[in-house]
């Protein structure tokens, strides 16, 4: 097993919280069971399923831990895998979320996607999607990908904040068939080969569950760049849409959540 870093995290127990170490590495095929076992429960445990689409055995076997086709983070406390993270490369395969992007046949062989992330119940808190993803963005930096691409739930606010706090943008949103079983997401989307941090211009904010406007906003060239959290509001975040400077110039200010 080859390890990336170790360190200290709080494990959540009935007690209060108990520091424990942690140990993050690359994982293999001999730890599918493990990967599995806490797929399983990351998903009992969740108050909406809609947020989270378990993967097959078959897609580790053959895509997340085959060589060439994917790669697996995972970290270990006591031995116990309590959270993993899974990249894949798709290649010019019709999975490719680049098609969606009209990236032409040489990018798309640069694209990978951000598969699942998960962690167990009693280790949230932290942050450790961000933890994970930190070296994930620099093992695709070194091996010379450029597209990052990853599909997410609107109502996913952790996963949603983890990836966008990592530089991707919504770039789409719509109802996915297939292995998604209809249900919805946004394409999110960073590319590694120009780190360059736009201005956005004629901004606005959209509430998540308000899919129509931002529809309309994708449809006109912008993009969602940021969260926010709304006061009282738990399962509810606002998005800030703008269009990519120097795309657009003019700003032109939006009232927040306005329905006019």
């Amino acid at each position: 097993m080859e390890r990336i870093s170790t360190g200290t995290i709080l494990q959540q127990t009935k007690e209060g919280p108990v520091e424990k170490n942690y140990v993050m590495a690359y994982l293999t095929m001999v730890h599918i069971d493990q990967v599995l076992a806490l797929q399983q429960e990351v998903y009992d445990s969740m108050d909406d399923r809609q947020k989270f689409v378990p993967d097959p055995r078959e897609f580790f076997e053959e895509v997340a831990l085959k060589d060439g086709k994917g790669r697996m983070i995972g970290v270990f406390v006591e031995g116990d895998m309590i959270a993993a993270r899974s990249i894949s490369f798709p290649g010019l395969s019709y999975e490719n979320l680049g098609w969606e992007l009209h990236l032409d046949d040489e990018d798309l062989k640069r694209v990978c996607h951000l598969e699942a992330s998960m962690v167990r119940t009693d280790f949230r808190g932290n942050h450790l999607q961000g933890v994970m993803l930190k070296p994930t963005m620099e093992y695709l930096q070194q091996a010379g990908y450029c597209m990052v691409l990853c599909t997410i739930s609107p109502f996913n606010y952790p996963s949603l904040k983890n990836v966008m706090d990592a530089g991707l943008v919504i770039r789409d949103v719509k109802v996915r068939g297939g292995a998604y079983g209809g249900k919805l997401r946004f394409l999110l989307a960073l590319n590694l080969c120009r780190p360059v941090h736009p201005t956005y211009a004629d901004l606005c904010t959209v509430q998540n569950t308000d899919v129509t406007v931002q529809k309309s906003l994708l449809s006109l060239g912008y993009a969602g760049y940021a969260l926010q959290k709304l006061p009282g509001k738990r399962k509810f975040f606002a998005i800030q849409y703008g269009k990519p400077y120097p795309e657009l110039a003019g700003q032109v200010a939006v009232d927040p959540l306005s329905k006019s």
